[in-house]
């Protein structure tokens, strides 16, 4: 296996998006919370509109297992040709869905917001057609056969917090965090870190 690598390519009349790893944390041994191994790597968007170009060159936060169920959805979509595949990110930075029509028309929607504190968010809509799925599916087979199938859904963990004083016979609920939160926490303060040492 070797780095970088193409995770997926999809483009179409108006644009284009594209993911690459760059780095895989925890492989062969440490699974992330999000399904697979946690991986970063460039994030590239370009899409025209009439009001411009639009242009995303962004450091993402990603799991294989989300890459993972993405192909399945994908090659689903692309062998009877209708359907529609969505790229879940447990950090909520970009969320992607492809729809294919019956005639193979393809749109590519979404969203991505690289910093959640801040409210600057691009939608974005690619038209295109079914003729750019196969080297998205056989880029993502690659991706699958390096670091195998996780697509099974991402795993929360609940971690029990301070017991705070309560009155006799008040009513308590065990306080759960899910993984994600903390992780999005981790993250944020790795990007901020990586960004002043840049």
């Amino acid at each position: 296996m070797e780095l970088p690598m193409t995770a997926f390519t999809l483009g179409g009349s108006n644009g284009s998006i594209s993911l690459e790893i760059g780095e895989v944390f925890g492989f062969p041994g440490e699974t992330a919370y999000g399904g697979g191994y946690g991986a970063r790597g460039p994030l590239r968007i370009r899409v025209q509109t009439c009001a411009g170009t639009w242009n995303v060159d962004a450091d993402h936060f990603f799991t294989t297992g989300e890459l993972n169920r993405f192909e399945k959805e994908l090659a689903h979509c692309y062998e009877t040709i209708g359907g529609t595949a969505t790229l879940e990110n447990c950090e909520n930075e970009l969320e992607l869905t492809l729809s294919v029509g019956k005639t193979g028309h393809v749109t590519i929607a979404g969203k991505f917001q690289e910093l959640s504190e801040f409210d600057n968010v691009l939608h974005f809509q690619i038209e295109s057609d079914q003729t750019y799925i196969p080297k998205a599916l056989s880029q993502l087979r690659r991706v699958t056969e390096a670091f195998g199938d996780h697509s099974d859904k991402p795993v929360w963990v609940s971690i029990p917090l301070e017991k705070p004083s309560v009155p006799a016979g008040a009513i308590m609920r065990k306080p759960s965090v899910p993984a994600g939160a903390i992780m999005r926490m981790i993250r944020f303060c790795l990007k901020f870190l990586l960004r002043r040492s840049g």
